[in-house]
C-alpha cells in the first residue's frame, strides 16, 4: 500500500495544502518527522513495513529511485535502505585528497535525498543520542553508522538535482509554467550541469 504524507519543517509548506495527502509539522531532521507521521497515521489505524522519506528539494526524484530504495530495505538486512554498505557521509567532496581537488581517477558518489527504514527502525532512531558525527557534519545518516548500525546504499544510473538555492527554484517555476502537463515528464532537470563530476548517484 502506497500511502503518501507531507512531513514539513516550514509552515509556508503546509499553508500549500492544495496537495491532498496527510500533513504534520514535524522534529528536527527528516527522519524524525518520518516518526511522527508515521505515528499519527498509526493511531488513525493505519500500518507500515517500510517508510520512504523523499526530501522536498528533490523534486525530480524518479519513481525508478523509490523502486530502487524500497528493495534495498526489503531484500536485504539494513536497518535505513541507503548494494554496498555506507562507511560515512560527508558535505565535503569525500576522498579528499591531500590538494583539496577533485580528481578524475577517483571514484565519487553523490547522495539523493531519498531514504528508506523499515518501520520498527524509526523508533530505534529516536533512541540514539546525537553523535559527534552528526553534529559535525550536520547529516543525521552519520548518528546511525556512529551507533553501529547498517546502511545499504543502492545505485541508480540517472542523475537529478536538487532545489538548493532561490535562482534554481526560480528557473523550476519557470520551466513548469512552460510545460503542458503531459511534457512534465520531459522536462530538464534544474542545475544538471552542476552534478559533473558525480556520475553515479546513491540513494
Amino acid at each position: 500500500m502506497l500511502r503518501p504524507a507531507m512531513a514539513p519543517d516550514l509552515n509556508t509548506v503546509l499553508q500549500s495544502q492544495r496537495l491532498r495527502h496527510a500533513a504534520v509539522m514535524g522534529e528536527i531532521t527528516g527522519t524524525e518527522r518520518c516518526f511522527e507521521a508515521l505515528q499519527q497515521l498509526a493511531s488513525q489505524g493505519e500500518s507500515f513495513d517500510i517508510v520512504v522519506n523523499i526530501q522536498g528539494d528533490e523534486p525530480f526524484i524518479e519513481s525508478s529511485h523509490i523502486d530502487s530504495v524500497v528493495a534495498t530495505v526489503a531484500n536485504h538486512s539494513a536497518d535505513m535502505g541507503y548494494n554496498q554498505y555506507a562507511l560515512y557521509f560527508s558535505r565535503a567532496m569525500i576522498p579528499h585528497n591531500k590538494a583539496g581537488k577533485y580528481d578524475p581517477r577517483t571514484q565519487y558518489w553523490r547522495k539523493l535525498g531519498i531514504y528508506a527504514y523499515r518501520a520498527d527502525f524509526l523508533k530505534t532512531y529516536l533512541m540514539l543520542p546525537p553523535s559527534s558525527l552528526q553534529v559535525a557534519e550536520d547529516l543525521e545518516q552519520n548518528k546511525v553508522i556512529q551507533a553501529g548500525l547498517k546502511i545499504k546504499v543502492g545505485i541508480v544510473q540517472t542523475g537529478v538535482h536538487g532545489v538548493d538555492t532561490p535562482r534554481q527554484l526560480q528557473e523550476l517555476e519557470n520551466q513548469m509554467m512552460s510545460c503542458h502537463a503531459g511534457d512534465l515528464d520531459n522536462m530538464p532537470v534544474v542545475g544538471k550541469e552542476n552534478i559533473s563530476p558525480f556520475t553515479q548517484i546513491t540513494i
